[in-house]
């Protein structure tokens, strides 16, 4: 997921975003900005700019979103139709999403002062959430949690990108639907067809915590780029 200039925290400019994305490979990015809807029309506008200019595939996609914040800590919004509000419980924001037939995913799920923390993951209906941290410590629990979870919710790798140059840096995540569609993506996540990927910057955490090899849902970008032909969506 992405953020804007309309995000607090963001300095991204819309058509260089998107350039970068397809650049790094994405066929989607998802834009959410903090507690703000408006910038989806921009994106989808500047994309359909570029793709009327050659500039970008028809078929890439602009996932309309935003991030959340409830009172329990953020939420990802994806594939939504309208603004969600801020400050509502945890469960109200969710049950706002899946009413107007998106998504629900927690971004950062262990970040101390915005993430919803392990007990709410456990219990909240989410779809998915995301796998973070910036430090190695912060990495390995974020993967405990998404091994407790996985299960029953979807796994995508941390992008969180706040300017262009940040779009891919971290990974990706590969979504395997059956279509290049809303629908398809939707359906995808719901039944946990996800593959978060990483860069060679998270496979060295990964290597300096020694996480066991259970984990083998977690795929280096190596891998992903002989495998690319076999699979069909990617979302950041």
């Amino acid at each position: 997921h992405v953020h804007t200039v309309a995000s607090f925290d963001g300095t991204s400019n819309m058509e260089t975003l998107i350039l970068n994305a397809v650049e790094r490979g994405l066929d989607a990015i998802a834009i959410t900005d903090h507690d703000n809807y408006g910038e989806v029309f921009l994106a989808q506008k500047a994309a359909e700019r570029l793709k009327r200019a050659g500039r970008i595939p028809q078929d890439f996609m602009i996932v309309p979103g935003q991030e959340i914040s409830s009172r329990e800590g953020h939420i990802l919004a994806l594939f939504t139709r309208a603004p969600i509000p801020s400050e509502l419980p945890a469960d109200e924001t969710i049950a706002e999403i899946h009413r107007q037939g998106g998504l629900a995913i927690a971004p950062h799920p262990l970040e101390p002062r915005f993430g919803l923390g392990e007990k709410q993951v456990e219990r909240l209906p989410l779809d998915g959430m995301v796998l973070t941290g910036a430090t190695p410590s912060e990495f390995a629990r974020s993967a405990d949690l998404a091994e407790k979870v996985r299960h029953r919710m979807a796994i995508f790798m941390d992008i969180d990108a706040h300017s262009e140059s940040a779009v891919g840096w971290t990974g990706y995540t590969i979504i395997r639907s059956a279509e290049r569609t809303e629908q398809g993506v939707i359906t995808a996540v719901r039944q946990r067809k996800t593959t978060p990927v990483y860069r060679k910057v998270v496979r060295q955490i990964m290597q300096i915590t020694q996480l066991p090899a259970y984990r083998s849902w977690l795929t280096p970008l190596t891998v992903y780029h002989e495998k690319k032909t076999e699979l069909e969506g990617l979302l950041a």
